[in-house]
Formats: C-alpha cells, sequence, structure tokens
C-alpha cells in the first residue's frame, strides 16, 4: 500500500534529493499527479515572512509559473505541493548546450519575466533566481520556461563555510552591501542569466562589490537589442532596473527581430568590465530612462531614497505594438585610474558588508606574446593567461584528445597578444548512427538493423544497399538541421556479395555541394570523415562501376559500417527514429 501524507497525499517514488529539499511524486485526492517538495526551515527568524508569502502565492497560476497547490508545515519541516514539471531545468540545458540562440534567450527569458511580475504583483519576492529555479516544461510542441522556488531564500541557508553574500552569483549589488532582497534584485537576477544563457559565464563573481560607473562587460557579439536590456536589468542602481512585466513585454517583442542572430560563444570568462564618469545625480550616462515613453524607474531599494535620473542620448530603439521604445546606450570609457574593486573572501565578508573602504587587487601583468597552450587543459591555459587577457573557446569534436584539452589557438604560439586569445577545446561528441535516422524522399536501405562484414571485419552499426552489378544509380537524403559537425563511416563491398569485380562509386553531399568521393572494391575498406558543420541537407549517393557486368545472384550490396552523425551537445537535434 503506498504511504499517505497529512492525510490526503498518497506519495509516490522519490524523484530527487539535495540541498533543495526532498521531491517526492504524488497523488492529491482528487487523483491528480503532483509533487511534494520537502525542506528543512533552516533560518527560523525568516519562518513567519516565508509563511505569510507562501500563503498568498498558494493557488496563483500564471503560464510560466509552477503553482504551489498546498502547504503544510510538520516541525521543521514545511512541504509545498507543486504543479509536476517534466523537462529538466534550464541548467540543465545550459549544461548541455553551453550557450543558446538569442532568439530562445529572449523567448526564455521574457517567460521569467512574466512569471516575475505575476508574484511581485502578489507582494512577494523571489529572491533566489537562477536557471536551477526554472523549469522547462516540454508537455507541448515548445519548451515553456516556470519558475519555481519563490521565497524560499527566506528560511534557506548556504552551504556550510559559505556567507550568505558569496552563496550566489545572482545577488544584486544592494543585497552583496546587505540589503533585504527586493522586487529589483529579481530583475537583476534576470539580467545575470541571459548574460549566462548567451556566452555560458555570469558577468560577475559571486560577492564582486561593484562601482558605482561599473558596467559588465558584453560578450561576442550579443545582439544591440538583448545587449541593451542586459545593460539595463545589471544596473548597479536599483531605480535604474525596469519592472518584470515592462521588460517581459520589450524581451518578447523583440524574439523575430533575433531569428537570425547567430549563437553566442562559449567563454571560459567573462569579459573585462567597463567604466565610466558618474554625473552629479549618481546616475551612470549612456543608459537611459524611459520605456514605452514612461519613466523606466524600478521598485526603489528599502531606506532609500530614489535617485532623479538625467536623460541622455537615445541610440537604440525598439518596435513594441507599433510603439518606439527608446533604450539608451552611450559609449563606456577605458577603465580609469582607480583599481577593480576585489572579490572579498569569506573571512572578510561581514567587515566589507558594514565598511565603505574599497579593497583592490594584485594581478600579475598579461603576457604579451601567446604562449604554446596546444595540448594543455583549459585550466591550465587560463592560468598561464592571467586574468588581462579575454579568452573565447569554441567547442571542437576531437576523438584523439581527452575532453577540455586545447587543440588549436589564435593567435599561435609566439604571436602578439593583444588581450584576446580564441581557444578550440575538443568536446565529447553527441553520436546518433545513420540506422536510427529516417531518410526524407522516400529513399531506403535494403538493411538497417543487422551487422554488416568488410574485409573480414564486423560491423554491429551498419546500413547496407544491394546492387544490380551491371547497372544501379540511387541516392538517400536526410534532414539534419545544421545540428552536426561531421559524418564518419567505414565504407566498402560486403563481404558477401556475389560479384568479386564489383566496384561502386561513393559519394557526400552537403546542400548539393559534393563533399567526398571514394570508389568502394571487395575487401577494400574505405574511412570517411566528413564535415558537415552548417550543413542542412545530406545526400549520400552510388553508382555502379564495373567495367565489365557479371551476374552474381543478386547478393551484391555496399555497407557504411559504424555510420553515424556527431555533434556536440545542445546543437545536435533529437533523432526521428525509424520505429
Amino acid at each position: 500500500m503506498e504511504p499517505e501524507f497529512a492525510g490526503r497525499y498518497r506519495l509516490g517514488a522519490e524523484l530527487a534529493r539535495g540541498p533543495g529539499g526532498t521531491f517526492r511524486a504524488a497523488v492529491d485526492p482528487d487523483g491528480r499527479e503532483v509533487v511534494c517538495r520537502r525542506l528543512p526551515v533552516g533560518r527560523a527568524e525568516g519562518r513567519s515572512a516565508f509563511m505569510r508569502e507562501q500563503s498568498v502565492l498558494l493557488g496563483l497560476t500564471a503560464p510560466n509559473l509552477v503553482t504551489v497547490h498546498d502547504l503544510l508545515t510538520e516541525g521543521d519541516v514545511v512541504t509545498l505541493v507543486l504543479d509536476p514539471v517534466r523537462g529538466g531545468s534550464l541548467r540543465d540545458r545550459l549544461d548541455a548546450s553551453g550557450t543558446l540562440l538569442p532568439k530562445e534567450i529572449a523567448r526564455i527569458a521574457a517567460g521569467v519575466a512574466a512569471a516575475l511580475d505575476a508574484i511581485h504583483g502578489a507582494g512577494v519576492v523571489h529572491g533566489d533566481l537562477r536557471p536551477e529555479n526554472v523549469l522547462m516544461d516540454d508537455s507541448g510542441p515548445v519548451r515553456v520556461p516556470k519558475l519555481t522556488g519563490a521565497g524560499l531564500f527566506r528560511i534557506t541557508v548556504p552551504e556550510p563555510g559559505t556567507s550568505m553574500r558569496d552563496a550566489s552569483k545572482y545577488l544584486a549589488p544592494e543585497v552583496v552591501g546587505g540589503g533585504e532582497p527586493a522586487e529589483a534584485a529579481d530583475v537583476y537576477a534576470l539580467g545575470v542569466v541571459v548574460y549566462e544563457l548567451y556566452c555560458g559565464v555570469v558577468p560577475f563573481p559571486g560577492g564582486y562589490v561593484r562601482r558605482q560607473d561599473e558596467e559588465p562587460g558584453r560578450p561576442g557579439e550579443m545582439p544591440d537589442p538583448l545587449w541593451e536590456v542586459v545593460r539595463l536589468l545589471l544596473a548597479v542602481d536599483p531605480a535604474m532596473r525596469p519592472a518584470a512585466g515592462r521588460i517581459g513585454a520589450v524581451l518578447e517583442a523583440m524574439v523575430p527581430d533575433l531569428a537570425n542572430s547567430p549563437v553566442g560563444p562559449r567563454l571560459a570568462r567573462p569579459p573585462l568590465p567597463t567604466y565610466g564618469q558618474q554625473n552629479r545625480t549618481g546616475a551612470m550616462p549612456g543608459i537611459g530612462d524611459t520605456v514605452f515613453e514612461t519613466p523606466l524607474t524600478g521598485p526603489p531599494p528599502p531606506r532609500r531614497r530614489k535617485r532623479k535620473l538625467v536623460p541622455v542620448l537615445v541610440v537604440g530603439a525598439l518596435a513594441v505594438a507599433g510603439t518606439i521604445t527608446a533604450l539608451s546606450i552611450g559609449s563606456a570609457s577605458s577603465p580609469p585610474a582607480v583599481s577593480p574593486v576585489a572579490v572579498p573572501s569569506p573571512s572578510s565578508a561581514s567587515a566589507a558588508a558594514t565598511s565603505s573602504d574599497v579593497a583592490t587587487t594584485t594581478t600579475s601583468a598579461a603576457p604579451s606574446v601567446a604562449p604554446d597552450l596546444v595540448g594543455k587543459k583549459l585550466s591550465e591555459a587560463q592560468d598561464l593567461l592571467g586574468n588581462g587577457i579575454q579568452i573565447e573557446t569554441v567547442d571542437s569534436i576531437e576523438q584523439t584528445a581527452a575532453p577540455g584539452t586545447v587543440i588549436g589557438q589564435d593567435p599561435k604560439a609566439g604571436a602578439a597578444l593583444t588581450g584576446h586569445i580564441k581557444l578550440t577545446v575538443a568536446q565529447s561528441a553527441v553520436e546518433v548512427y545513420l540506422a536510427d535516422l529516417r531518410p526524407v524522399g522516400g529513399g531506403s536501405w535494403s538493411n538497417d538493423s543487422q551487422p554488416g562484414s568488410i574485409a573480414g571485419k564486423s560491423y554491429l552499426h551498419t546500413v547496407s544497399k544491394g546492387v544490380y552489378p551491371c547497372s544501379d544509380t540511387g541516392a538517400i537524403e536526410y534532414n539534419v538541421s545544421k545540428g552536426y559537425r561531421r559524418f564518419v563511416t567505414t565504407a566498402g563491398i560486403d563481404d558477401n556479395s556475389g560479384d568479386s569485380g564489383l566496384k561502386v562509386q561513393f559519394e557526400v553531399f552537403g546542400d548539393g555541394r559534393k563533399l567526398t568521393s571514394v570508389m568502394l572494391e571487395l575487401g577494400k575498406p574505405s574511412p570517411v570523415d566528413v564535415d558537415l558543420s552548417g550543413v542542412l541537407r545530406l545526400r549520400l549517393s552510388w553508382q555502379v562501376a564495373n567495367p565489365a557486368c557479371h551476374s552474381s545472384g543478386g547478393n551484391d550490396a555496399f555497407d557504411l559500417g559504424e555510420a553515424k552523425l556527431l555533434g556536440l551537445p545542445g546543437e545536435a537535434p533529437t533523432p526521428t527514429t525509424t520505429s
């Protein structure tokens, strides 16, 4: 008999267990599937505020919000009864792909902003927005982001030995400085998430104390509209950050305009910050104060007077429902003579939170000549380059080098190094066998489920095509959607063919362009390794090339042994099988 919880929930299997609590599948009294999230109250002082906020959230529904159906307490343990969301978290997706397309980033961020708008409207601050707390619902044709975990920061504690201000890379500057999280802090965290989805790293380390005029470095070639929004969300002054609902509308409106924007680079570390001079009001020049032609201000921080914002030159615009939205962007100057702010150590965290003194970092000079990094682990390369060099990483499928190993660099070793270097890093490949893909256009293989044999060697994953020895030609095509980097196989005449003189010309085409051509003969395996980067449609064609026609009883065939497509995690599409 299944165990019951609180006399009305039938508990099922444990789904997950970790610092965020224990998750168990359950069924409510109406037979509806739910998830019970049980977690201890680690901060007793925040319990009353937590219970008050969660009672407000009970039953609150929004398209991008995980609904809380019930709240139960049992001693020092609370249990939230939630909607089940299948599809993993945004963190899972980011780990798999490294970075996301700008249009997808804007779509996801718009949904998260809408969820924030819903909970802010109920008077609740999320307080812990990060990719782990955004679930990706894959129950429909498009994955829908759903925000969860609102208000849990009030009762949870960081890992042992970690101060609160160092616990998260998503904390707003005013929270790092000791203030309570407010709605504007959630908006800041959304900006960090958008930044990370584009380049794979956050703009500042956890607990980093930013100067008033310090802006994040622009990662790669982030599209202008997206970058304008990120700058606003990551403003040091919380009064300059727009409300969640407003920024969500802007993000949603820009999705069509980002359709052709390429995926961002996967960086090993963020670009260096930029600096600008403060004006007399304390506001940063270069960021405007209007959106939808209304004041662009977020909720003011606690016990702090809202600053007057100075209008500046508008050079960027977004069209939303026929309304031109002005988001001003100014040119950032070079860093002034003031030293950058250091990340406080755990031992000095409490002192830094109550003192206005600024600690400075001491960094070694960046190398002026590129060192030889090929063959080294990426972490070793980063150590050799130091903090003054912007590192851009490009993942590459390399089966002869260990994952995480640098296999190429630009500039080359010994060349002048001017602040930026591109490193090509070996990564493990996602492998999809050709036998698991469905051809398009009606073509098919004679056999795609039995091992083949070429020159006395057996190949488990083989596609085979029977041919007529006197005259035969044909082709099979696949939609590969620019999702794969390489096509590899060992091609040859099947050992069981009756015509010992059979020859087949085998060719590979990508989007109509010939990529390789090999002559297949009995007893001669031919390795094929083709670059498919950027290829939409793969075409495999053949033509019998016998100089003389010999009838052999119909057993003649050529094999593609271990034929597979190689891609990077997050790029390779889900295969359509031949079931």
